[in-house]
């Protein structure tokens, strides 16, 4: 299998995964054939890619980071916590359900400790509504695979914890801002730059949460330049715990589809924290979530800078800038007799590099 962006689904292609909505239902099953009706549906939720059968990569399934169960469980437990954030007339009257959110911290560290792939998958948003508990869910799978990958493992369940109530106080953001389509002007930023504080003040309020998930809570906006929110800080004044849940936030906000920012492909995001690293990001913090992120994920189709095309069947960490690619053309765009896997990681193969991202 393989995926193609939904403006490229064409009538008669076979859907091969289930894709579901935030609560857990099935939006289209596997092994649909798909109908105009599919596809006005997919548009109407906002999808952005699919999975599709293709039988020259029927062998390779598109790896997932976390399970359906505990990615549904989570998404359902935020939303319940960011509805109830909105609701609330006094902070001291939030229930922000802290035995839960370890809980499912611990259900993604368990998931991700039992993955074949060391490389993070984020979950996709089909529902606009449900947004900000998926991001929310995708900050806390890379920040808990780099906390556990790197000497911070006895603190994987804080950070992940952290990273799921990162934006607990965004519901008590005026909608018409947070919700705001276009640019943000500088009355609306100041208004958004308030939600760490808040955040503090509502897990204050909580005796359960650690002083770590109130660091990182408080502190994800803060930048090792000393250009960031609420306070300034700078380099080590930083929580290490929050300064990787701020990369992993800075990564997910970009190549999710935000209310007020356009998305950005995968590998100009990438790219955007490597040049990033040492000024807006602790260096070494970047380059220990990079190592876990794919600009070009396992069932992406690209074409290569000799013109070849082919699609991307396994990335390994620390080499998401160079998969194994399974060529289907020439470099003229003819289809091959027979495919071949191309190492673009091997030194033979260093002049070879991907060019763009294509659907066919």
């Amino acid at each position: 299998m393989r995926k193609i962006r939904l403006k490229n689904l064409k009538i008669g292609m076979t859907i091969a995964q289930n894709l579901y909505s935030g609560s857990g239902s099935i939006i289209v099953p596997a092994s649909t054939v798909v109908q105009q009706v599919h596809i006005d549906r997919l548009s109407e939720l906002g999808v952005r890619e699919v999975a599709i059968d293709d039988p020259r990569v029927r062998d390779i399934d598109l790896h997932e980071s976390i399970s359906e169960n505990t990615k549904v469980r989570a998404i359902g437990l935020l939303k319940q916590i960011f509805e109830s954030v909105a609701m609330a007339t006094r902070l001291e009257d939030i229930d922000i359900q802290y035995d839960k959110v370890r809980k499912v911290a611990g259900d993604i560290e368990d998931d991700l400790s039992s993955s074949k792939s060391d490389i993070v998958t984020l979950a996709d948003c089909h529902v606009p509504d449900d947004y900000l508990a998926v991001h929310s869910l995708n900050v806390a799978i890379l920040s808990m695979m780099v906390a556990k990958r790197s000497g911070l493992g006895s603190k994987t369940l804080e950070v992940g914890a952290g990273a799921l109530l990162h934006d607990v106080a965004i519901p008590l953001i005026p909608r018409e801002i947070t919700h705001k389509k276009g640019p943000l002007d500088s009355g609306e930023e100041d208004s958004m730059r308030k939600h760490p504080a808040l955040g503090l003040q509502i897990l204050r309020c909580d005796k359960q949460s650690s002083a770590y998930v109130r660091a990182v809570v408080y502190q994800h906006h803060e930048r090792h330049d000393g250009s960031g929110y609420p306070r300034g800080l700078r380099g080590d004044e930083i929580d290490p715990l929050a300064r990787i849940v701020a990369v992993a936030d800075a990564y997910a906000a970009m190549v999710e589809p935000g209310p007020y920012r356009a998305i950005l492909p995968r590998q100009e995001a990438f790219e955007y924290l490597m040049s990033a690293a040492g000024y807006e990001f602790d260096r070494q913090t970047v380059q220990g979530c990079l190592l876990y992120l794919a600009p070009y994920p396992v069932g992406t189709m690209v074409k290569l800078n000799t013109g070849e095309k082919g699609v991307v069947i396994r990335v390994s960490k620390g080499l998401g800038m160079r998969p194994v690619v399974r060529v289907f053309t020439d470099k003229d765009g003819r289809n091959l007799a027979k495919t071949y896997d191309l190492d673009l990681a091997l030194s033979e193969n260093q002049t070879k590099l991907i060019a763009e991202v294509c659907d066919d």
